[in-house]
């Protein structure tokens, strides 16, 4: 079954395997049977008797009571009904299990970061209805709702407590108080209440069982103002965090903008802590990005593809910090150690010409006064924690600047890495390639050399910030420049702002060969060497 397949993976990404072979999971997955076996049902009701269609009914009502998902899918009407996605089934069951207690740390409490990109219903199926299904299945129940504005969180007490009127009071039997029930706070006869504030209005003397962060910065303005990153960091410890009863359960809900936000400042400092994280791209691009991705999407596949395919996304991507922040979940930092954003030149192409941008305005080179050659890093094995191999292909102007355009990087078996090279030896008119003197790549370049491809050997020589020294002084002159647009250019620049405190840094050892080529190769040149 899918549904249980993404719930597995997520619980493996998490390096929680264990909560699938608990008692807890294990009846999940019976009833999700069932509820899968009447979801197929419903589908043709026109063979049904009345007496069929009651029981239907009735087994939907005890489904809603116990999944949230069939809860949510039923809070809609049917002329604007859910148009369903792999990834809302996937937040509903998690939600599920969290009232559950299936993610539990010591200190009894459940933490749960959620990060999914914009339109793709993470409020509508969190903020806007969970807290109705869990207040209702127990009435004394308390939950606050924070976000960064007031229209915000007066929508979630507004359409929470419509829920309760139409669907959870039916399916619970509980009610509203009449004399305690304004849009951003409202009681219910059994004493629970629902509290709605904003991330700086605060919550003091309210206490919750339930505590949904939802968006607690309106946008990239304020995600970057280190002052709104401290304050909101000062409001989740000292007045949210502080409101969660024993047993409560604290939901995250973010698009991130920015590494230092709330939910990069928890990581950072609650290391210790267990927290479920969630974070759903809007497409996956690479390999290692289908490992990490809950849905075990292929590459290229959209995440919510009934409402957005994947030609949705193509103006974002022209943006790379907004497609890595808020559509990948993976915020670019700003200033690397060694590196820097504003070091970042691009250029385009057309058949004739290359022009590179700059701020000094457009140069313009002629594709016949130029040369490729491709610099390569072969990977020893090809696991999923291991190394990439990289094929980096740069294009190189009469002035010597090193344009990259194209940069292959994948973990590939050993056999499979000459076949790669070929093919990009083929793609491109290169000059030469230059590849990494280790392990698989020796036994390429003795093969190569026999055919007579033109193959010029790159030695590792010092630690890794030493090789890159000549880059980094290439980008910081403005002589490196980046392909526009390219699908690649998020893991290019992402590498190269976390050098050298990146898990890999495979992309940032070929740039930093290519500098090393290209300057080897100009310092021959200006002593008659070439």
């Amino acid at each position: 079954m899918k549904a249980i397949d993404n719930l597995i993976r997520l619980f493996k990404i998490n390096n929680h395997p264990e909560y699938a072979e608990s008692d807890i999971f294990q009846k999940f997955i019976e009833e999700k049977k069932v509820e899968h076996e009447l979801e197929e049902m419903t589908q043709d009701l026109e063979n049904y008797s009345d007496e069929d269609l009651l029981e239907l009914v009735e087994a939907n009502n005890i489904l809603c009571q116990n999944s949230y998902y069939s809860y949510f899918k039923q809070s809609f009407t049917a002329n604007n009904p859910l148009v369903i996605g792999e990834h809302i089934e996937l937040i509903c069951d998690v939600l599920t299990l969290a009232e559950r207690g299936l993610f539990k740390d010591k200190d009894t409490k459940t933490r749960i970061a959620i990060s999914v990109p914009p339109r793709h219903l993470k409020s509508t199926s969190i903020t806007n209805c969970f807290p109705s299904w869990f207040m209702g299945k127990e009435d004394w129940r308390n939950c606050i709702v924070t976000s960064y504005g007031d229209n915000l969180v007066q929508k979630a007490g507004q359409k929470n407590r419509e829920k309760i009127f139409e669907l959870a009071g039916p399916l619970f039997g509980v009610k509203v108080r009449t004399d305690v029930s304004q849009k951003s706070m409202w009681e219910l006869k059994g004493g629970g209440r629902f509290k709605g504030a904003t991330i700086r209005g605060g919550a003091t003397g309210e206490g919750a069982e339930l505590l949904i962060i939802d968006d607690p910065v309106k946008n990239r303005e304020e995600a970057n103002s280190k002052t709104v990153q401290e304050r909101n960091w000062d409001e989740y410890n000292d007045t949210y965090l502080t409101r969660v009863h024993n047993n409560g359960i604290i939901i995250l809900i973010m698009t991130r903008w920015h590494n230092s936000d709330l939910r990069g400042k928890i990581e950072e400092a609650e290391k210790h802590l267990k927290w479920l994280k969630l974070d759903l791209m809007a497409i996956c691009e690479t390999e290692e990005e289908t490992t990490l991705d809950p849905l075990g999407r292929e590459i290229g596949r959209a995440l919510y593809p009934q409402k957005y395919n994947e030609k949705c996304f193509e103006p974002f991507k022209a943006n790379p910090r907004t497609w890595w922040s808020l559509y990948k979940q993976k915020p670019q930092v700003d200033s690397g150690e060694y590196f820097q954003r504003n070091y970042f030149r691009y250029f385009e192409w057309d058949n004739n010409f290359v022009y590179l941008y700059d701020e000094t305005g457009i140069k313009k080179f002629l594709h016949d006064s130029c040369y490729v050659f491709q610099a390569i890093d072969t990977a020893q094995k090809d696991g999923k924690s291991n190394d990439e191999t990289v094929i980096l292909t740069v294009i190189v102007t009469p002035e010597k600047d090193l344009l990259i355009v194209d940069c292959y990087h994948g973990r590939i078996k050993v056999p499979e890495q000459e076949k790669m090279i070929d093919k990009y030896w083929n793609k491109w008119t290169c000059s030469f390639q230059a590849i990494e003197d280790k392990q698989s790549g020796t036994g390429i370049i003795q093969k190569l050399v026999s055919q007579g491809r033109p193959i010029e050997t790159l030695k590792a020589v010092g630690d890794k910030i030493e090789r890159a020294t000549t880059a980094i002084l290439y980008y910081a002159n403005s002589k490196i420049y980046h392909l526009k647009n390219a699908e690649w250019l998020g893991s290019l620049e992402n590498q190269l702002l976390e050098f050298p405190n990146a898990k890999h840094d495979d992309i940032v050892d070929c740039v930093s060969y290519a500098a090393l080529v290209v300057a080897d190769r100009s310092k021959k040149s200006s002593i008659g060497g070439e």
